[in-house]
């Protein structure tokens, strides 16, 4: 679960850039670079993910833990945020998948 990350970037950061990427059609390098940034934050955010889910299940296990208190209600809107962020990411993973295979169309025609 401790992964080191030599440089941590923002997965909001390499979302973004990915897509003015895959918009601007770029060579398949500058793609592949991103699609690699984007595996590696969304490992990092079921990573996040699992942490949570671990915090859940300490938190049912303790006898005398109020169900609905401030720290249950974070928890789950960690969780719910984690979740749709490693979606995004999954579909457009897929999407930059899409334009690589495009990309490598186009090279192979032009040769």
């Amino acid at each position: 679960m401790h992964r080191r990350v030599e440089e941590y970037e923002d997965p909001a950061e390499v979302l973004r850039m990915a897509r003015l990427a895959v918009k601007g059609k770029e060579d398949n390098d500058d793609l592949q670079r991103y699609f690699r940034k984007l595996r590696t934050c969304a490992a990092i955010t079921q990573d996040a993910l699992k942490c949570n889910e671990a915090c859940n299940a300490v938190r049912r296990k303790r006898i005398h833990v109020d169900a609905n208190d401030r720290v249950d209600s974070a928890l789950g809107k960690e969780k719910d945020t984690i979740g749709d962020c490693n979606k995004q990411m999954r579909e457009f993973s897929a999407i930059i998948d899409r334009q690589i295979e495009i990309n490598d169309g186009k090279n192979i025609t032009n040769k």
